[in-house]
């Protein structure tokens, strides 16, 4: 799954990329028709629930502030 926030597009491939060595999945379903994405930044790893129907996302302020 590819999301481009420049076009505000979400592609979902026809048929699902393979891993490659060395690789991990990513993204996994959760509860409620939702995907749990894994990202990466700054040497920690975050899932994160990806709603793709919000209208707005939340960061706690302990996070926010540590980050």
């Amino acid at each position: 799954m590819q999301i481009d926030f420049t076009t505000r597009e979400i592609t979902i491939p026809h048929i699902p990329s393979s891993l490659q060595e060395g690789e991990q999945l990513n993204m996994r379903g959760g509860t409620a028709e939702t995907f749990i994405v894994q990202a990466r930044g700054n040497g920690e790893v975050v899932e994160l629930s990806l709603d793709t129907g919000a209208g707005h996302s939340v960061l706690t302020s302990k996070y926010f502030t540590a980050h």
